[in-house]
């Protein structure tokens, strides 16, 4: 029975919030215009009669301003520019992301230090400070007796290039 008067008091609500004394506005039609058929070149009377014609047509002209503003046609997820289209193109140690990398030995020499670096299909490579290493256009900062230090230039979703450290351990701890 309450459901009953609620839902006849909502129907009352709305009949009486439609009834009001405001009258109807309605809005006008316009006069029915006579239609000629068209000829193969319609004949223009006067330049007054194109000028009243080119006024109505008339738009406003939209400009925007975008200095300083993301390319809104470009994709939030840019790929790096320097990066070929085919994996098989780049060398072996570019076609892997530098967390599948291991590092299995570092060497100090006359010439400097020097890294020996395992992919994941188990091939050893000797890389040293500016070696180019990984997808995302890492290079070799710094080998230390412990550590290989590697930059890696990534770009954020504004297309800005935003650097990152990853450090390679040469005997990390083991975990558990």
């Amino acid at each position: 029975m309450r459901r009953y008067c609620l839902i006849k008091m909502i129907f009352l609500c709305f009949f009486i919030a439609a009834c009001s004394d405001e009258p109807v506005i309605q809005a006008e039609r316009p006069a029915p215009v006579a239609v000629s058929p068209v000829s193969a070149g319609p004949a223009i009377e006067s330049d007054e009669a194109v000028s009243s014609f080119l006024e109505v047509k008339k738009q406003p002209v939209v400009s925007y301003n975008g200095v300083g503003r993301r390319d809104p046609f470009r994709s939030i997820v840019a790929l790096s520019e320097g990066r070929p289209k085919s994996v098989k193109t780049l060398p072996p140690l570019q076609r892997n992301e530098v967390s599948d990398l291991r590092l299995q030995g570092i060497i100090w020499g006359e010439y400097g230090p020097r890294a020996i670096v395992n992919t994941p299909d188990g091939k050893g490579y000797t890389v040293r400070v500016g070696t180019p290493v990984g997808f995302n256009r890492g290079v070799i900062k710094r080998i230390t007796q412990n550590q290989v230090i590697i930059e890696e230039t990534l770009l954020n979703i504004f297309g800005e290039p935003k650097k990152r450290s990853i450090v390679m351990e040469l005997h990390p701890e083991k975990e558990g």
